[in-house]
């Protein structure tokens, strides 16, 4: 009885260290860093607004304590940015506002894939970033047809394919 019980605790223990081990969340050093949108439902940020009329154009900074969200306000011209608290899943983190840190239900939530992306839902879509960043302005004038900077006529000659400043 006294050999059963011990080798019961010593079974006990090993289950224990293995759900504490598996339990301690994502490796943050896959996800830290900077992401822009790649795909919204499989499309890129323009077929989607094309076919959706949804615009889904932002950037995300990701540090083992935070996530940082900025947005293309088109009515000022300018980034909006978000900030949430980090809380690290097994195969991703969870993003809250300090107004919602205590509610159950996260603000924002990111997976990381096997590919190396990251996976959100916004709303009812899916999507999906990949590592970099975008000139948020720059993007929003080439997917809305508004000129960018103050050049003229600068939309024809191949300004397609163009990523100057861009470093991935």
């Amino acid at each position: 009885m006294k050999k059963s019980f011990k080798l019961l605790s010593a079974m006990l223990m090993v289950v224990v260290l293995v759900f504490s081990l598996t339990g301690c969340g994502v490796d943050m050093s896959k996800m830290k860093g900077d992401w822009k949108v790649k795909t919204i439902d499989a499309k890129t940020p323009a077929e989607y607004v094309t076919a959706k009329g949804i615009l889904v154009l932002n950037n995300v900074n990701i540090t083992d304590d935070k996530i940082t969200l900025k947005k293309f306000d088109p009515s000022t011209g300018s980034e909006a940015t978000e900030t949430y608290n980090v809380t690290k899943k097994s195969n991703g983190i969870e993003g809250r506002t300090d107004a919602h840190k205590d509610e159950k239900n996260p603000d924002i939530t990111f997976e990381l894939l096997d590919n190396g992306t990251l996976k959100t839902k916004y709303t009812d879509a899916e999507v999906i970033y990949e590592k970099g960043t975008l000139n948020l302005a720059e993007e929003y004038a080439k997917i809305v047809g508004v000129p960018s900077g103050e050049e003229e006529g600068g939309e024809e000659g191949g300004e397609e394919g163009s990523e100057e400043g861009e470093e991935e």
